[in-house]
């Protein structure tokens, strides 16, 4: 395979992270991503985010807004026990 263009490579990025291409594809995607330092770094970033977004909305949900909710899902009939 020829060597892939930035934009190729960018448009590979979740095939690849999920592991969802050929071999060879992978090892040219992966190839480009070690040689170029700006996909290398667009990809890094790519892998980040639903990490760092996860991370930033992981906090308890204060009790007051919990008991709000049961309220709504018991007047609407929805799962009441969750």
């Amino acid at each position: 395979m020829a060597r892939l263009t930035c934009e190729q490579c960018v448009e590979r990025f979740g095939d690849f992270a999920e592991a969802r291409m050929p071999p060879r594809d992978q090892r040219a995607t992966r190839r480009h991503v070690a040689r170029c330092r700006r996909c290398g770094a667009l990809f890094h970033a790519y892998i980040a985010i639903p990490r760092v977004c996860r991370k930033a909305t992981d906090f308890p949900m204060p009790a007051q807004l919990r008991a709000i909710l049961r309220r709504l899902l018991r007047a609407d009939g929805g799962p009441l026990d969750r």
